[in-house]
């Protein structure tokens, strides 16, 4: 395991779920029942995959190395390689309404505004039922400048307020949280 992955894999266990893990539990409690089919859009190293029966759950991810990290970790559920989605004409590799239940989990704000939009709606366009995405976010300058000092690899980080316009934009209706550190 690169270095990289091992800072990540820390970061994510030791602030990332602590700080908006317990949101993400809720959802998945509220929302998942075993059997219901389910996409971890940009799963990273595979941790949401505990959250789920392994025969429901598939994880995809654009980082080959991070693929083989979850399936080595965790071997009873499915990860996939999937292409990045740079254009409008990029789709997930899934069919329509393919799933009960789409998350994405910290995954989104890492994309430019333009395929936070696209992304947005390819998890919609896939999600027959619910969904739940968590972004970088900030309500006021204080958590703004905690943000911008925080952030590693964010490219899209905004006020709520214009997450929830490019939500209306995007045509995404679903469930969503802030993640402030």
């Amino acid at each position: 395991m690169g270095i990289f992955l091992k800072m990540e894999t820390f970061v994510y266990k030791n602030l990332v779920v602590p700080l908006q893990g317990k949101q993400t539990f809720k959802f998945v409690e509220d929302y998942y029942n075993k059997g219901d089919k389910v996409l971890d859009f940009g799963c990273g190293i595979g941790s949401n995959s505990k959250l789920f029966h392994h025969g429901d759950y598939i994880g995809v991810e654009v980082d080959e190395s991070r693929v083989l990290s979850s399936r080595l970790k965790y071997p009873k559920s499915k990860f996939e390689k999937i292409p990045f989605i740079s254009t409008p004409d990029d789709k997930i590799p899934f069919e329509d309404n393919s799933f009960d239940l789409v998350i994405s989990v910290t995954t989104v704000h890492n994309f430019d505004r333009n395929q936070c939009i696209k992304a947005l709606q390819e998890i919609k366009r896939v999600s027959k039922k619910d969904a739940f995405i968590t972004v970088d976010a900030y309500r006021n300058d204080e958590e703004k400048e905690a943000m911008f000092a925080w952030n590693l690899t964010a490219k899209t980080i905004l006020h709520v307020d214009d997450w929830e316009k490019l939500f209306l934009e995007a045509g995404y209706d679903k469930d969503y949280y802030w993640f402030m550190p």
